[in-house]
């Protein structure tokens, strides 16, 4: 089986995007009244904002937030380079700097891990591990009634990109958020973003 599996290879099971349509069903999930919410929430919109790796999401510490009047700046430490991500000010309930902004008064977190365990006691504990955003992801996808088998802590990142690439923003802006070196695996978001934009077989329409 595994001379066969080498010889027609196998194919590569993937999770499914977290699209930008599903965000706000995503968010009526979240009791924003408990200290749990309010991180979690805060971890879903700018995990896919900055279209983070999980290992990325969880890294970043209070230190490397700078908000300005234009949104926030974030250091994604665990690039060789220290790479700075720009998150905007959208100005509505789904805001990624606003909710960040409402975590760390909430959270009274001063330094170190933004994102950081909760006990059943609500006590704040040790830094997230990068598991707990998948899980965190597939709770309340479970809650909106879809199969939370299908997605995963990186369909924030691809979520992003494929609901970035249906918006019309270009694949140079796309890969500057998402900080991939190649075309290669953002065409892959691109083209599945692109593919019900101006597709033929929108003509069924006009029947």
């Amino acid at each position: 089986m595994e001379g066969i599996k080498s010889e027609i290879g196998t194919r590569q099971e993937r999770k499914k995007a977290l699209m930008l349509q599903v965000l706000p069903a995503l968010m009526g999930k979240i009791d924003t009244l408990t200290l749990i919410g309010v991180r979690d929430k805060t971890i879903l919109l700018l995990g896919f904002a900055l279209a983070n790796r999980r290992s990325e999401l969880v890294s970043i510490n209070i230190e490397d937030l700078e908000i300005n009047d234009f949104g926030m700046g974030v250091r994604v430490r665990e690039t060789k380079n220290d790479l700075i991500k720009g998150v905007v000010y959208t100005y509505n309930e789904f805001c990624p700097v606003k909710a960040t902004k409402e975590w760390i008064k909430i959270s009274k977190i001063t330094t170190g891990a933004l994102f950081r365990s909760i006990d059943r006691h609500g006590n704040i504990k040790e830094r997230l591990s990068d598991k707990s955003v998948a899980l965190i992801i597939k709770k309340y996808i479970g809650e909106l009634g879809m199969d939370a088998n299908d997605f995963a802590a990186h369909s924030l990142r691809s979520g992003l990109s494929s609901s970035a690439a249906m918006m019309g923003i270009t694949e140079i802006a796309i890969m500057k958020q998402t900080g991939h070196k190649t075309r290669e695996m953002v065409d892959r978001y691109v083209q599945a973003g692109l593919r019900y934009k101006n597709n033929a077989s929108s003509i069924l329409k006009n029947l």
